[in-house]
Order: structure tokens, then sequence, then C-alpha cells
């Protein structure tokens, strides 16, 4: 594995999570010219799979599954009924989404990302990409960078502090730095 770095000079690129392996590529910001490439058979933490799959209703938004139900939940304000009912429809669009990683893309000023993923049909799964989310979008932009900082956070803790699922050797207790304080990670460790 590569050398340490700090949390701060962590300049996550591109992750693709599955229940058994991670791929992850990242700069250290004090050396911007190594885009360093990790592939590892750990399996990664429950934390950072519920962090991931916070993108998924960034992802079904992008997609524009969402919009038809955001409408009628306007609409039906009255009715709670109806509006229970478009609740629920709403989030099992949102569940159909499954995010598996995503890819920064673009460059100073003009930063976005691109979420990879599948689309859980009746007729199976469909692999899909969004388009690219850019950052100083309002809506969808600003709740896709603050997601993937936690994400950064949780992938840091899963290369440098060995923060993995099920793997009683490499369990060590919740970090205590000011790196990773305030950043909502748990750990469970042995007893």
């Amino acid at each position: 594995m590569s050398t340490k770095i700090e949390l701060k000079d962590f300049e996550l690129q591109k992750i693709k999570v599955s229940e058994k392996s991670i791929h992850i590529q990242y700069f250290n910001a004090k050396n911007r010219n190594d885009l360093i490439t990790i592939d590892s058979d750990s399996k990664p933490s429950e934390d950072l799979f519920n962090k991931v799959n916070l993108l998924s209703e960034v992802f079904a938004q992008s997609l524009g599954l969402l919009r038809g139900w955001e409408h009628s939940r306007d609409y039906i304000k009255k009715n709670d009924e109806a509006l229970k009912i478009a609740m629920n429809e709403y989030q099992s669009e949102i569940d159909r989404c499954k995010v598996s990683g995503f890819s920064l893309v673009g460059g100073e000023g003009n930063e976005g990302v691109k979420i990879t993923g599948s689309l859980e049909t009746d007729y199976g799964k469909i692999g899909i990409p969004s388009g690219i989310i850019k950052f100083d979008d309002l809506d969808l932009g600003a709740k896709s960078e603050t997601i993937i900082e936690q994400i950064t956070s949780e992938v840091y803790l899963f290369l440098f502090k060995g923060k993995r699922d099920n793997d009683l050797f490499n369990q060590k207790s919740k970090p205590q730095s000011s790196e990773t304080e305030g950043l909502g990670t748990s750990t469970l460790k042995a007893v």
C-alpha cells in the first residue's frame, strides 16, 4: 500500500464498490502527478456502503425518475392517503437505483461527478451511468458534493486506518484523531 497521507491531502477521484472488493483511485494533493490506484479484495465496511447508497436519490434524480412523483407530491398535499402513496412510490423509485461507484470529472470551476450503478426493472438490472452532475448545480450538485465528502472520509478510513467489514484481524478502534473528528464514523470492535 502507498505511504500514509493526511485526510486533507487525500483527493478521491474514483471508487467502485462491491460486496467483495473495492477499486479506488486518488491523488495525494502534495503530488498530483501520480494517480494512485488500489484494487482490494477486502470487504468494505458497512458504513462505506451506507454512504455510497446515499447517492441513490441523486442518481434517481439525475436519471429523471423522480420528476413525476415530486410533481404529484406538490399537488396532493391536502389528501393524506394519496400523499402517502406518492411518498412510498417516490422511495421505491430511489430503491430501484443501486449505486456502485462514481468518478469525479472536470477541472477547476467546472467540477462534477458521474455516478455509476444499475437500475432494477421488472426484467432484471440495467447497468447505467448518470450524466455529469456539476457541483455548481444548487440542488443535485450540492447534495452530491456533500455525500462525496462523507464517502471520501470512509474511503480514507478504509485505506489508512484499516476500517473493514467482518475482518477481526484488521479491526481497529474508532480513530480519535482530529482528521476524522465529526465525520459520523463508527467501527465495531470484537469483544
